[in-house]
């Protein structure tokens, strides 16, 4: 009787052994092991990261200066914050991505520009500032970015080039303003030449001090 009680918890033992080790290999199905857990977390660290990069243009860093500067805000047929001339050659257009607005600027069929234009608030006296523009547009020359502004020597103007090579560019301009810059001077224009015989598309137009 000793002898198989003996026997009994000898192997019931080694069978519990058995399950205990088989458990700790393999993990708990119902929870990841260590290192999931850490690529999971991972994996979210990373796409809040993407979301976040998602908002920003890539290589602007610093203070964004231009108001609606993605022209996703409108008031009737006008882009909130912007001055339109002549309003009816300034038309909302679907964007590239989701929920996106461009701007599309159309020929005056004149002599006269068609032109998007915001006065800037603050000084920009004696800063480094980055001027972005990017924007659809199939003739050279045509569609430009131009920030205007007084000094004690007189205007100044920062002007900016589209590529005009048919498809989606962005082009950026880095520059210093002079020290004798009068503060709240700063007009930002978007310009379509009366040479323009096609429609010039806008996506965005930054400005970014340091």
């Amino acid at each position: 009787m000793y002898s198989n009680r003996f026997w009994s918890k000898f192997i019931f033992s080694l069978v519990m052994t058995g399950v205990c080790a088989l458990v700790t290999a393999c993990g708990s199905p119902s929870s990841p092991a260590a290192g999931d857990a850490g690529k999971s977390t991972s994996s979210k660290t990373k796409t809040a990261a993407n979301t976040k990069a998602a908002d920003k243009v890539a290589g602007n860093k610093g203070e964004q200066l231009v108001a609606n500067f993605n022209f996703k805000e409108w008031d009737s047929l006008t882009p909130r914050r912007w001055k339109a001339e002549p309003g009816d050659k300034i038309v909302k257009a679907s964007g590239t991505e989701p929920n996106s607005i461009n701007v599309e600027l159309k020929p005056s069929g004149t002599d006269k520009y068609t032109m998007l234009r915001q006065y800037l608030s603050g000084n920009l006296a004696g800063k480094k500032i980055t001027l972005t523009l990017r924007a659809k547009s199939s003739e050279p020359k045509t569609l430009s970015a131009k920030l205007n502004f007084e000094t004690a020597s007189g205007p100044q103007t920062i002007a900016l080039d589209a590529g005009g090579r048919g498809g989606w560019e962005s082009v950026s301009r880095t520059v210093s303003i002079p020290a004798d810059a009068k503060a709240n001077s700063d007009m930002l224009t978007i310009v379509l030449r009366p040479s323009a015989k096609k429609s010039a598309l806008v996506d965005y137009v930054m400005i970014t001090a340091e």
